[in-house]
């Protein structure tokens, strides 16, 4: 599954080189999300349903752009990411580019369900982009910092936009009362 989950991580930078930058639809962005949503680790990968993810992602990467499917002088530029040159990184730059993957990961649980809501951020859906882009360049350490940075600013504003979306829909939420002190500890929660 290992195989699966890299061939997934490579698409989805390859359809972060094709963006070039550029806006993707909503289509193409949710599919980048359930991308990364299924290497986040909280639930084993299925086979059948990741081959359909990346071959969606691939799908979408080849409408952007159509000409290099047929290209007589291949450049490279949007070919889909090698998770051994990952692996094969410095060692800085590997735990960088970690962080990096798995804040993106991360963000894409909140990113997705708060879009499930009605609610999303042009800033927050950009960076996911900007942090697969980086993810796929052979960058020095002092190239990644920044990323890094700005992926922690990202988080916040995605777990703010998360914690809005629900609040709209569902309302405040309301502290729990327990019939017994959480200090005593000869109560146990079932």
């Amino acid at each position: 599954m290992e195989n699966l989950r890299d061939e997934l991580i490579g698409a989805l930078v390859g359809l972060s080189r094709a963006l070039n930058g550029d806006r993707p639809d909503h289509e193409t962005h949710m599919v980048m999300l359930r991308g990364l949503f299924s290497v986040t680790g909280f639930l084993p990968l299925d086979e059948s349903v990741s081959s359909k993810q990346i071959q969606d992602i691939m799908d979408k990467k080849n409408a952007l752009i159509p000409n290099c499917l047929n290209c007589a002088s291949p450049c490279g530029r949007t070919l889909n990411y090698d998770m051994n040159l990952f692996r094969n990184s410095e060692e800085s730059v590997r735990s960088l580019k970690t962080v990096l993957l798995t804040g993106l990961c991360q963000m894409s649980v909140y990113a997705y369900h708060a879009i499930m809501l009605g609610y999303s951020d042009p800033d927050i859906d950009a960076f996911f982009y900007e942090g697969l882009f980086a993810i796929g360049e052979n960058w020095h350490q002092e190239f990644l910092i920044p990323v890094i940075s700005k992926l922690g600013n990202m988080q916040i504003k995605c777990m703010d936009l998360f914690e809005k979306a629900n609040r709209d829909v569902y309302g405040h939420s309301v502290a729990a009362v327990l019939p017994f002190p959480l200090s005593d500890r000869n109560h146990v929660l079932k």
